[in-house]
């Protein structure tokens, strides 16, 4: 048996149903096969083979149908690159995009869509009903202005990375990416642009738009334009890296105030059992007005409508964790390099930080809430946003 066999054996065996460079007449029945033999079906990886429309057809009615009891819930990445798909394909996985809650990624690049209007606006709609946080364009010719399209109606914040290099984008399409950074609907943290066909001129226009941007902390776009004037393309190299690393700083002490306000918010503002008052001595004795107020001294850098989402959620009683732990939960993926510490300054839940494990739950957990209320990022878009670095907040 050869290596390729016996890795596609080992995938299909733990939750991967791979069939990557496959050669053989008609997979559709194999890809079935595989898929229903599979308790559990989280990756299906089927780049470069070749996949008609009929067969992606039925790949998709068939993850839609329920056939798999609770496989087809469990899809979180999907990689079909060069698998010649057309627009057929792309009604089909749109079908089975829209409102889905796992998957996570979706590799098409590579591909032979026309991106007609009807698939084009169904596939747009299915993104911003998923929590779909990859998606790969890439090497798919932009026709129909299809990008200009997905850029003007896109719409998820879950949407993470998006990936639109080698499309043959011009000049034309610089004003919708320039409205798309400077949008309240961008909530990306990669964008890559790179191998396209747009001017100097339109490129530094974008550069200006990216300053009003404070999601975007990836911004791959070589390979644009001819350099003809060095000094210019030196300036707008540093003018991106500025605004990035800016993004990032701020994405890092959003995240420590935001935690840090629900931490105090939760002590002050939830209710001790019926009670509708909140628990603490000094609470009784103020308007709740000034307590948020003093509590806002906390996050300084987060603007009133983030503050105001943090203050409902901590003090509901129906946010509070269970009191015993779930029977299936993600575990913490430990790192092979880390000393262990018998004091880690976490409790004893499995969990001992992200400085022990490659993937840490705590801190997945920590992302996700952040990304839910919409506190992951700076809120440029308040009308009372203030940008302050923050010194440490006094104790409690």
């Amino acid at each position: 048996m050869s290596f390729t066999r016996r890795l596609r054996k080992s995938n299909n065996a733990n939750g991967v149903v791979d069939f990557s460079y496959d050669k053989g007449d008609s997979p559709l029945r194999r890809i079935i096969a595989a898929m229903a033999s599979q308790p559990v079906v989280r990756k299906l990886l089927l780049q470069y083979t070749y996949i008609s429309a009929t067969c992606c057809t039925e790949v998709f009615d068939y993850l839609c149908s329920g056939s798999l009891s609770s496989s087809h819930l469990a899809v979180s990445e999907i990689d079909m690159r060069g698998c010649h798909l057309t627009d057929e394909g792309l009604l089909a996985i749109s079908k089975f995009l829209s409102h889905n809650t796992t998957l996570k990624t979706l590799t098409l690049q590579s591909n032979c869509f026309a991106f007609r209007t009807d698939a084009a606006e169904a596939f747009v709609t299915a993104i911003n009903t998923s929590r779909l946080e990859t998606l790969s364009l890439s090497s798919n010719p932009d026709k129909n202005d299809f990008v200009s399209m997905l850029l003007k109606t896109i719409d998820s914040k879950h949407l993470m990375h998006l990936e639109l290099s080698s499309m043959a984008l011009e000049t034309a399409c610089e004003p919708s990416l320039s409205a798309f950074f400077a949008s309240p609907r961008c909530h990306l943290r990669a964008l890559y642009i790179s191998g396209n066909s747009i001017d100097a001129e339109a490129v530094q226009k974008i550069h200006d738009n990216l300053h009003l941007n404070y999601t975007v902390v990836t911004f791959d776009c070589y390979a644009l334009y001819t350099v003809s004037d060095v000094d210019l393309h030196k300036k707008l190299l540093q003018d991106k890296q500025s605004v990035l690393v800016r993004n990032q700083v701020l994405q890092t002490i959003i995240k420590k105030e935001s935690l840090a306000l629900l931490r105090h918010s939760r002590a002050a503002l939830l209710p001790v059992s019926s009670s509708p008052q909140p628990p603490s001595q000094l609470s009784r004795s103020l308007p709740i007005e000034i307590i948020l107020h003093i509590l806002s001294f906390y996050a300084p850098t987060l603007s009133p409508a983030q503050r105001i989402r943090i203050f409902d959620f901590a003090s509901s009683r129906t946010t509070l964790p269970p009191l015993l732990p779930r029977l299936l939960q993600r575990t913490c993926l430990p790192d092979p390099s880390a000393h262990s510490s018998a004091n880690t300054g976490y409790p004893d839940d499995g969990c001992t930080g992200s400085a022990q494990h490659v993937s840490c739950r705590r801190e997945a957990e920590h992302t996700e809430w952040l990304r839910e209320i919409q506190c992951d990022a700076f809120d440029s878009h308040s009308s009372s946003s203030t940008l302050v670095i923050p010194a440490e907040a006094p104790p409690p």
